[in-house]
């Protein structure tokens, strides 16, 4: 269930449901209330700090987005294990030993609760070895071009 809160925890995690949900490509919170089966008024509460969702909302939340309930509560994360995977592949190998700049990259990527595959490592290794991300502007373009290669895949 619900709190009634107004404080720097409650404003935190309202930031982070925005911030998923409009990463998740939901545009309003009514479409995005409707989704996860609530009304606009609570979505309004979440999302301005009033009111912290209940376990099962933010199990909703966490799913309906693709983040984990530690970045959506806590705003941290241990870094992904697909990442260590990526890394014993022979592309992750390959680019280790001949792009070390790249992987530091990747491996301090800001995931803000999202949970990249294997292939969206390769991806982006891919997409900026080649310049193909050349024109990437900023970490947050990186992550958002990881998020689209992961649903292409």
């Amino acid at each position: 269930m619900a709190r009634a809160r107004d404080d720097k925890l409650a404003r935190a995690i309202a930031n982070r449901i925005v911030e998923a949900r409009e990463a998740a490509g939901f545009k309003t919170r009514t479409a995005f209330g409707h989704a996860l089966n609530r009304d606009e008024k609570t979505m309004a509460r979440y999302e301005g700090g009033k009111m912290v969702p209940g376990a099962e909302a933010l199990i909703a939340i966490s799913e309906a987005c693709d983040v984990s309930l530690d970045w959506l509560m806590l705003g941290r994360e241990e870094a992904p294990p697909a990442f260590a995977e990526w890394l014993t592949t022979a592309l992750g190998r390959k680019a280790v030993e001949k792009h070390p700049k790249i992987v530091g990259m990747l491996r301090t990527l800001p995931l803000r609760g999202w949970r990249p595959t294997i292939e969206v490592y390769d991806s982006l290794y891919v997409g900026i070895r080649s310049g193909v991300l050349e024109e990437v502007d900023g970490v947050d373009e990186l992550v958002r071009s990881g998020r689209e290669s992961q649903r292409e895949t």
